[in-house]
């Protein structure tokens, strides 16, 4: 129960985000945007933030602060690496790159990574 309640963030975050594209996909400003880059990269950074929280957890131990911060370190480089493949991914086989909607999913990745820091900080206080 403890871990929701500490994810519980990270979940609105996505759900806003998804009512947001969702929204979006309704006004003519959607021909410029690839909506569906946007839903998909949506989850997908969401997936990757909950994996990021557990691996974070599993370093989560009062009597070794310095493996948390491993484990911090060790989630944000999987998650930045894995970020930047799909990206290589979606410019090798996408027909049109749709810049604007990777400059905005590159936007979501930093609030994602600012929530998890922030959870992150607040867990380290609560330990010390």
């Amino acid at each position: 129960m403890r871990f929701w309640k500490s994810f519980s963030p990270i979940f609105y975050l996505f759900a806003g985000l998804s009512l947001v594209v969702f929204l979006v996909s309704r006004f003519p400003v959607s021909n410029k945007l690839d909506i569906n880059f946007l839903y998909w990269g949506n989850v997908f950074l969401f997936i990757l933030s909950l994996v990021s929280f557990l691996i974070q957890q599993m370093g989560r131990n009062p009597a070794t602060p310095q493996l948390f911060v491993r484990y911090f370190y060790i989630s944000f480089i999987a998650k930045f690496l894995l970020v930047a493949i799909v990206v290589l991914m979606y410019s090798a086989f996408a027909r049109k790159i749709n810049k604007v909607s990777v400059l905005i999913c590159m936007v979501l990745y930093l609030f994602y990574m600012f929530i998890e820091i922030r959870l992150a900080l607040k867990e380290g206080k609560k330990n010390v």
